[in-house]
Formats: structure tokens, sequence, C-alpha cells
């Protein structure tokens, strides 16, 4: 799209073939550089929030991973863990 814009802001009248050719020319170009200013601002603002969409994912997927690799401590016969069964008991 740059390569259009150069060409048109490189052309002249004499190019063209007519003077109202070159002026329909020029303010094409002006609405062209503005329009691509836009798409240019708003593809950076895209570009930002698909980036940091794509940062919590991988986050999010990370703790996922590790919440699922952890090995769940042993039951015992009253459903406790078996690290809570070596301590001493108000209950006997």
């Amino acid at each position: 799209m740059s390569t259009v814009s150069r060409r048109l802001d490189q052309a002249s009248a004499g190019q063209l073939g007519h003077g109202s050719l070159d002026a329909a020319c020029a303010d094409f170009q002006e609405k062209w550089k503005y329009g691509m200013a836009q798409i240019s601002k708003l593809a950076s603002s895209i570009r930002g929030s698909v980036d940091a969409t794509a940062e919590a994912y991988r986050t999010c997927d990370a703790g996922i991973q590790q919440a699922f690799s952890r090995t769940p401590a042993p039951s015992d016969a009253h459903g406790g863990t078996t690290a809570s069964a070596g301590r001493a008991s108000a209950f006997g």
C-alpha cells in the first residue's frame, strides 16, 4: 500500500494527462494517506490486544498444566491425608 502512495505522490499532471485528473488524484492521495494511517493505528491496537490475549492464554494454560501435574497426597481411612495421620489428635 505504501508503494501506491509513493507512486501517486510522484505522479504529475503531465503523466496523468489533465489538470483535473491530477487534482482528483491529489485528493484521492490525501484521503488514502489518512485512511492508511487509521488502518495502521487500528492494526497496532489489535496487535497489542492479540498479544495480551495470547499471553493470558499461555499463563492460564501453564497454571492448568501445573495444577494437573501435582500428585495428590494419599488419603487415610478417615478421608484425611496421610500427612495429617502422623500428627497427634485431640480425639485419640
